[in-house]
């Protein structure tokens, strides 16, 4: 039965997926094998690839109720049969989740799977469960088979609009990623109204509750696909992420900064760069104020710390900015010399330095004189402070090391040594 269900998988694939069309023969029979005889229907079901809804609803009923027989009722030496219906129920629910109605029938399928474990377990046979070991990694693969035949905009909608646990909702969010990488380096081709409707729904997702750190963290990377594509090349200003870090700088200071990170590209727009440093700076400079207690989260300092950074290399160019640039650069400076001064120096400045490397590798490509010498004076300033210790010094060095291999000759004509490189080297006010 398993050779000939996946012969039927292939073909189903052809006929449903790629010509786009139903076979309404194929459902009827599941249906008159959920009907006749229903370990067939589980068999033949399971292995079909996505496909429309209203090819399932046809038979989903009765797929539904014979799984559900066969959960509620195991007997002790057919456990493969426990097994099939459990799997046929988990891939119903993979099957509806974009579907209209998909809260209300993925509800009712895991409250079936629930009664069923805790049954088995009240009937002291939870090797039912035991035997499941593998199930995960089935169902995981029935997720992602899934997501492959979506498009982005679906994808996304699933994520923003339902209550998926953490394991889907990372698979769903690292697809998307992949998917728009792929637009980003012109491997596919996503269509700008579509790229809209994303804007809208991705703002939707960043203010959600509830969003683990590794899953935010992809979902940055997802804006910055998005915003490169909209900003550089639809020469459009994305008002509503000017807003979202505007708003919420203070109270998800963090994330705010993460987001900004992600921006890898030159933000050239005076519309959105200039609002959000005239809100972002001063949160950065209140929270650039060395921590004072070790044995606690400190992570705020070191995100002041890289937010800095970032803040300067966008805006060190727009004369309106130039006094609060060099502020800014200065009390980063002063910050880590007092760490360093109080021993703080491993858990918080080097974690800040080796993130301030990885900031500098993604913003290579557009990096120009300017950028070169702040960065170069920054460096060369935070290598002369006393006390400092080698591992520390050794970061500073492969920063400078990835700026001189990375940027481009023209760029790299510093001013005479004797005289004052630049602001960054200038006596302070």
């Amino acid at each position: 039965m398993r050779f000939l269900r996946r012969i039927v998988s292939f073909v189903a694939y052809d006929v449903v997926t790629l010509k786009k069309g139903g076979w309404d023969e194929l459902s009827g029979c599941v249906l008159l094998l959920a009907e006749t005889e229903p370990l067939k229907a589980f068999h033949v079901f399971i292995d079909l690839p996505p496909v429309d809804v209203e090819f399932i609803y046809r038979f989903m009923h009765k797929i539904v109720e014979n799984a559900e027989l066969v959960l509620l009722h195991p007997e002790q030496d057919r456990v493969e049969d426990w097994s099939l219906g459990l799997v046929t129920l988990v891939k119903m629910g993979v099957q509806l989740l974009d579907s209209e109605r998909r809260l209300d029938l993925v509800k009712n399928l895991l409250s079936i799977l629930v009664q069923s474990a805790n049954e088995l377990v009240a009937k002291g046979v939870e090797q039912f469960l035991e035997k499941q070991q593998d199930l995960g990694a089935r169902l995981a693969r029935a997720w992602f088979d899934h997501l492959n035949c979506l498009s982005s905009l679906e994808i996304l909608s699933i994520f923003a609009s339902t209550d998926l646990e953490e394991r889907p909702r990372d698979m769903a969010i690292r697809r998307l990623n992949l998917l728009l990488s792929d637009h980003t380096s012109k491997k596919v081709k996503i269509d700008v109204p579509v790229m809209r409707q994303l804007q809208s729904l991705l703002i939707s997702c960043l203010l959600k509750e509830g969003i683990s750190e590794s899953v935010f963290k992809v979902l940055g990377e997802v804006v910055y696909h998005v915003a490169y594509e909209m900003m550089n090349f639809q020469d459009e200003t994305w008002f509503d992420l000017r807003d979202y870090i505007v708003s919420q700088s203070k109270t998800e200071f963090r994330r705010v900064v993460y987001i900004f990170q992600c921006l890898t590209m030159p933000l050239k727009d005076e519309e959105f760069v200039i609002p959000v440093m005239e809100k972002l700076l001063p949160e950065i400079s209140t929270r650039l104020d060395p921590p004072r207690e070790v044995l606690v989260d400190n992570s705020c300092w070191v995100f002041a710390f890289t937010g800095a950074f970032c803040s300067i290399i966008q805006v060190i160019e727009i004369p309106s900015h130039a006094k609060s640039v060099k502020e800014i650069a200065y009390k980063m400076i002063d910050s880590v010399r007092e760490l360093v001064e109080r021993g703080m120096e491993v858990g918080l400045v080097r974690r800040a330095f080796r993130d301030v490397e990885n900031i500098v590798k993604k913003h290579l490509g557009w990096i120009g004189k300017s950028e070169f010498i702040f960065v170069k004076g920054m460096l060369w300033k935070l290598y002369e402070i006393k006390g400092m210790k080698m591992e520390s010094k050794v970061v500073l060095w492969r920063i400078n090391v990835v700026l001189q291999r990375g940027v481009a000759e023209q760029f790299k004509q510093l001013p005479n040594p004797k005289s004052e490189l630049d602001w960054i080297n200038q006596p302070e006010d």
